[in-house]
């Protein structure tokens, strides 16, 4: 079993850029989806193609967990909801940290393209999660560990290996730039009841570097940089529309119809679809027809005489 590192890490200085360029590549490609809820986390199991270089050295996703809280300490006491841990071997060893916060918390409707991925990321596999231990199979459409890995996102990286010949890499993700998970996901999770995970003793022994960049993206033998783009030229799947918490998701692009708005202008549809809004717009087509409308219908009728609502009133 792959031991993680949960040595308590204050992460909160952003002035010590990166020594070296911190440049990632990810190519971990379309999956099937294996779930089992272990002690303390949510184990996933993918096989895709599971690859990733980290300044220039390859290695290979050999487990993927999410956990509830982190062990990280953040500045401003800022913590994310869940934590999606990713480990990898090759020249060393590598874990990416992604922190996840509910959708609510950072724009469901006006949010990004790549936190509505991540929601469906979530979404395709979430309501499946129970308490048994038992390996479950789910039945996922276009899924991939691709959609999770926060794009142009600031991020901590420290080497955690007590020899400095060998390299085993942490890298932890900026908690003020969280992945999405959507609200109803967030509720079948609750039930699964897993432990929270708690910073501890701070350690000091590391070496911490911040790179305000992110990454890029991901980049295949296509070259393409972005994870729908890059699927599109993959004949092996089809493209199933879905839902995230009521809202349709585009099944051309990936992108949520909200997010496609937003790249246009005023999302309209979205404000049309708030009943306090149709109530007014309803109450000012009332007074129209009210105090314009009606009166000129009679004034017309009358002739030259000219009647107010008032009057009308009092005629009758």
């Amino acid at each position: 079993m792959v031991k993680i590192n949960k040595t308590s890490v204050l992460l909160s200085d952003k002035t010590k850029t990166c020594s070296n360029s911190c440049a990632l590549k990810h190519d971990y490609g379309i999956s099937s989806c294996h779930i089992q809820k272990l002690e303390d986390y949510i184990k996933i199991i993918v096989d895709g193609k599971n690859k990733i270089t980290y300044n220039n050295s390859e290695y290979t996703l050999q487990d993927v967990r999410l956990y509830k809280g982190s062990w990280y300490t953040f500045a401003n006491k800022n913590k994310p909801k869940y934590s999606l841990v990713l480990h990898h071997t090759g020249d060393g060893k590598l874990t990416l940290v992604i922190p996840i916060k509910v959708a609510s918390l950072v724009g469901s409707v006006f949010g990004t393209s790549m936190n509505k991925k991540s929601q469906l990321f979530f979404n395709q596999f979430a309501s499946q999660i129970t308490n048994s231990n038992e390996k479950k199979v789910v039945n996922v459409a276009n899924w991939s560990l691709d959609s999770i890995i926060p794009t142009n996102t600031p991020f901590w990286t420290f080497n955690t290996s007590k020899e400095p010949s060998i390299s085993h890499t942490t890298i932890v993700f900026d908690v003020d730039y969280p992945m999405a998970i959507s609200n109803s996901d967030v509720n079948y999770l609750k039930k699964v009841e897993l432990k929270e995970q708690k910073p501890k003793k701070h350690s000091s022994e590391f070496t911490i570097e911040y790179n305000k960049l992110g990454f890029e993206g991901f980049v295949n033998q296509e070259g393409f940089t972005s994870m729908r783009e890059g699927m599109e030229g993959n004949d092996n799947f089809e493209c199933i529309p879905v839902e995230i918490d009521g809202e349709p998701v585009d099944e051309t692009t990936g992108i949520a119809y909200g997010d496609k708005d937003m790249e246009k202008g005023i999302p309209w549809h979205k404000i049309l679809d708030n009943p306090f809004i149709i109530i007014i717009i309803a109450t000012l087509i009332l007074m129209a027809v009210y105090f314009v409308v009606i009166p000129g219908i009679i004034t017309l009728i009358a002739g030259d005489e000219h009647y107010t609502m008032y009057e009308i009133w009092q005629i009758s």
